[in-house]
């Protein structure tokens, strides 16, 4: 039971680092200003590949997945 409670502090570490980091980084692209249209290409790109991160991460805390998990360690801790 100690290693699943380790693996869910790991977990949730992760994700609050991920989730604040994202939120620096739209942050500082806002204060920074005007950009030139190659760099709003690549911002865009950037935004959309870590937005989807964002999404993952939030589902796996709020839906089925966490669910399976948190199912998987009861089951584990009674065998």
């Amino acid at each position: 039971m100690n290693n699943a409670l380790n693996t869910l502090i790991a977990r949730a570490c992760l994700s609050l680092v991920f989730i604040v980091g994202y939120g620096w980084i739209v942050v500082v692209a806002l204060k920074a200003g005007d950009f030139s249209p190659a760099v709003k290409e690549v911002l865009i790109f950037l935004f959309g590949a870590l937005t989807t991160s964002v999404v993952t991460i939030v589902n796996f805390w709020f839906s089925s997945s966490q669910g399976s998990s948190d199912k998987s360690v009861l089951l584990s801790g009674r065998e």
